[in-house]
């Protein structure tokens, strides 16, 4: 749920990280808004899986080679995310 705001004092009072205030304590009071929510669609995309080929018996790939998959790894997760941002009809709707 996204966070409208945040109340610091409330939370240091209650020895919380945070005390967050969103749409649900709006519309449904302090109390309800914390256990009831608003539906969400939620659309998720299974990408192909990442393998390494290091055989058991030999030396771990550099830093620097893990390093270059990782930032690969990131740009293909940010370039789906960007198409699915693209094929969405709504942002309400899904």
């Amino acid at each position: 749920m996204p966070i409208l705001f945040r109340i610091p004092a409330l939370a240091k009072a209650l020895r919380l990280p945070y005390f967050p205030v969103t749409v649900n304590h709006l519309v449904f009071g302090p109390v309800l808004g914390t256990f009831a929510y608003f539906p969400a669609k939620i659309k998720i995309r299974v990408l192909d899986p990442v393998t390494f080929d290091v055989e058991p018996d030999q030396p771990r790939y550099s830093k620097a080679t893990v390093m270059d998959e990782a930032e690969r790894i990131r740009s293909m997760l940010q370039d789906t995310l960007h198409d699915m941002l693209r094929e969405r009809r709504s942002v309400w709707f899904g």
